[in-house]
């Protein structure tokens, strides 16, 4: 039977930010899933990487827009939203209307 790699990315924001490393690091060491699988903002990050590719251009982009995140000082109670919103780069504009939700 042949092994698989599955990466499997788990939720909470602040360790959503730190998973980027983790996954820069196995790419790095050559490692590729054949499955991702993930919860709340990890499912996001999953997203994004099968959209954009589990390579270390993909997971550069990923890297970019948790630093836009950090930037934007994106905190609301409303966090995931905004954080898939970043994530799948729609208009800024729809970012201040989740902030006016959001209150």
């Amino acid at each position: 039977m042949q092994k698989r790699v599955a990466f499997v990315l788990g939720a909470a924001v602040r360790r959503g930010a730190l998973q980027v490393g983790a996954l820069r690091a196995l790419a790095e060491a050559g490692f590729q899933p054949d499955i991702l699988i993930g919860a709340s903002v990890g499912a996001g990050e999953c997203s994004y990487l099968a959209v954009n590719g589990t390579d270390l251009a993909g997971i550069a982009g990923l890297e970019d827009a948790w630093h836009d995140m950090k930037a934007l000082e994106l905190a609301p109670s409303n966090y995931l939203w905004v954080s898939l919103r970043i994530l799948l780069h729609r208009p800024t504009h729809a970012l201040s209307s989740a902030w006016k939700n959001s209150s």
